[in-house]
């Protein structure tokens, strides 16, 4: 299996033998790296008891609390490792998505310069639009989408604005 290195499989290996998952030695960022790969070695050996087990591992890292008083979370390099070994639906790519709507931040996601994977940006933007909810505060934000005229979209001055238009809310097109 050229696309699998030697450490992942020896890791498998003794899951096969003792049923566990090993992790010991590495720091939460570079488990979830290597429980990645193993999710993917997973689901190119067909193996979903071991999926399972690595999702528990997965889970169990993510709930794990430093000596900082810290959590830690999967990075950019891991959610681009699930998303490159497995396939549209897959459970590992859901938990993915699931712990950024539940924890995530916004420098999570990097920049323009290292970009996200494009299908784990659609599926993370479905979840949360799936999980929003709009509060009457934050209404007003947006009030221009319902009344008035939308002059905080606008790109020319805003001053110079007639809001005299026909129709509700100054609609003239």
């Amino acid at each position: 299996m050229p696309d699998d290195d030697a450490v992942t499989f020896h890791r498998y290996v003794k899951w096969l033998y003792s049923g566990k998952v090993c992790c010991k030695g590495a720091e939460s960022g570079k488990k979830y790296d290597m429980l990645a790969r193993l999710y993917g070695l997973g689901e190119r050996l067909l193996d979903t008891p071991f999926q399972d087990r690595i999702i528990d591992a997965i889970v169990c890292v993510t709930r794990e609390v430093s000596s900082t008083g810290k959590r830690r979370y999967p990075t950019k390099t891991t959610v681009d490792t699930v998303y490159a070994s497995t396939p549209e639906g897959s459970p590992a790519r859901k938990l993915m998505v699931d712990i950024h709507v539940l924890y995530g931040q916004v420098k999570w996601l990097g920049s323009r310069k290292q970009p996200n994977n494009p299908d784990f940006l659609l599926d993370l933007a479905c979840a949360l639009l799936k999980k929003r909810v709009i509060l009457e505060s934050a209404k007003e934000d947006y009030g221009e989408l319902e009344v008035g005229v939308p002059v905080s979209y606008y790109k020319g001055d805003k001053d110079e604005v007639s809001t005299d238009g026909e129709g509700k809310g100054g609609c003239r097109w």
